[in-house]
């Protein structure tokens, strides 16, 4: 019985580990899709703006590296409000009865 939780909890932690990958790589491939299409934008468009001073050759570069950090940026936002609401702030003042863990060969 007790293999069966061990394995049960590892399950539960690989399956966590999995979503989480799934969200780095989800982040990570809007970012590098918001990069290449901010950096196929006109240069004459983005100089236009004046937001970039200094060497106006890799304009496109560099709008397109801005884009992909502020949408990073943006998602580290959300992330922190959703923890922010679904966390509580008070710890709950009934805690559960835990039963001890049985010793091994018994």
């Amino acid at each position: 019985m007790i293999w069966g939780s061990a394995i049960a909890g590892v399950g539960i932690l690989l399956t966590s580990m999995t979503f989480t990958l799934i969200g780095q790589y989800i982040v990570l491939a809007v970012s590098a899709a918001l990069y290449v299409a901010a950096q196929a934008m006109d240069p004459a468009t983005i100089q236009s703006w004046g937001l970039f001073i200094g060497n106006q050759e890799n304009v496109g570069l560099r709008f397109g590296g801005a884009i992909g950090i502020l949408f990073n940026l943006f998602m580290m936002v959300v992330a922190i409000i959703a923890i922010m609401v679904t966390v509580p702030s008070e710890r709950s003042d009934k805690r559960r009865e835990v039963p001890a863990t049985p010793s091994i060969g018994s």
